[in-house]
């Protein structure tokens, strides 16, 4: 393994640990080509860490370990294993689960998902990309899967000068719709073609919390494929899932059939949710999931408007009752703040709860509010 060298300015900073590292604190960078591996040493030559590099990015540098460890097959093994046990401790009557979280296992620009027996893969950043067939190798040792798939196909990727692509990697093509089971639920999920990877993955212990609480009668916006309509109906609830997507709905249908609940328990309006909340819903929960408000740093306050007027509606709506989750996924915005600018448009119709800020990891933030009269 060629290891090039990254002497960084700011000593006191990366020795604690931090996982990027910018343009600006570099000192230089010797002997190594893009994507390749970096040992990452202070102006006096301490050692603070080892990762891969790429001059293409404002993150020249994204730490892979702190010790002075081979990156190989071995590595990237040792790092999946340790991740799936920690995933699995959670995991109950469940084969749909993330594998692999990024930099969050140490392993920046990798994903892996579980689809019951078909592994799905995103190799989002080029240093990644550069190690794609030892951590395939890696996978293949630990799952026996029947098939890879390549999601590759995220605009993150573009900013790395990185090709767009879809399709097996290695074993056997997923079918076209991949049963699986989550919290004993099961799901129709298009790995192929659909959302993210498929599923909204980071969503399950939300799902599980709306059939603990029981609603009576539930509006799921956003809906996508069901996937909180089902669990609300396993709860002993009547859903109406609105969605742009007709084929969203479809599927939608089909997951609500694979469950044994009756098609008078649920009905699929094709719409836009911002429609829809203009009347007032006579039910106890509105489920609010959006995508994205804000993609970039530059939309933030676009994003912040958005969200606050979406949640705003929602209560609106609602009256009384319950509004879970509402949720945003996006990174860029809101952040720490954007509980106190939705509860203050709940507190301006009544509320009542304090906000709870999130910190600055809080990628997917989710409140569950009680809307009184």
């Amino acid at each position: 393994m060629n290891t090039g060298l990254c002497i960084v300015k700011k000593q006191n900073f990366y020795k604690n640990r931090h996982l990027w590292i910018f343009s600006g604190a570099i000192k230089t960078v010797k002997d190594v080509h893009p994507g390749g591996i970096v040992d990452v040493v202070s102006v006096d030559g301490k050692f603070l860490g080892r990762g891969y590099y790429n001059p293409a990015s404002d993150i020249r540098v994204r730490m892979l370990s702190f010790r002075k460890e081979r990156i190989d097959r071995e590595f990237f093994k040792k790092r999946i294993i340790n991740a799936n046990l920690l995933r699995e401790r959670f995991l109950e009557n469940t084969n749909v689960y993330r594998v692999v979280y990024s930099d969050s296992d140490l392993l920046p620009g990798l994903i892996v998902d579980r689809y019951a027996d078909y592994l799905v893969v995103q190799f989002q950043t080029l240093g990644m990309d550069k190690m794609k067939h030892m951590i395939i190798d890696a996978l293949n040792q630990i799952f026996k899967p029947e098939g890879i798939y390549e999601r590759n196909d995220v605009q993150v990727r573009s900013r790395e000068k990185l090709p767009l692509l879809r399709g097996t990697i290695l074993g056997k093509e997923p079918p076209d719709l991949v049963q699986v089971q989550e919290n004993g639920v099961k799901f129709l999920v298009d790995v192929k073609r659909g959302h993210k990877t498929g599923f909204y993955i980071d969503q399950r212990e939300n799902r599980k919390k709306v059939r603990e609480l029981s609603p009576s009668r539930v509006l799921n916006l956003y809906s996508y494929t069901g996937g909180f309509g089902v669990y609300a109906c396993l709860g002993g609830g009547e859903v109406v899932n609105v969605d742009t997507s007709k084929e969203a709905l479809e599927l939608a249908k089909e997951n609500f059939k694979l469950n044994g609940i009756p098609s008078h328990k649920h009905r699929e309006v094709l719409a836009k949710a911002e429609d829809v909340m203009r009347e007032r819903w006579n039910g106890d929960m509105i489920i609010l999931d959006p995508p994205n408000l804000a993609l970039k740093r530059k939309d933030r306050e676009q994003g912040i408007k958005k969200f606050t007027s979406l949640n705003a509606n929602a209560i609106h709506s609602l009256g009384q009752g319950l509004l879970p989750p509402p949720a945003r996924r996006s990174s860029p915005a809101p952040r720490p703040g954007e509980g106190r600018v939705l509860l203050d448009e709940r507190h301006n119709r009544g509320g009542g709860l304090p906000p709870q800020e999130g910190g600055e990891g809080a990628f997917l933030t989710i409140r569950i509010l009680g809307i009184g009269r």
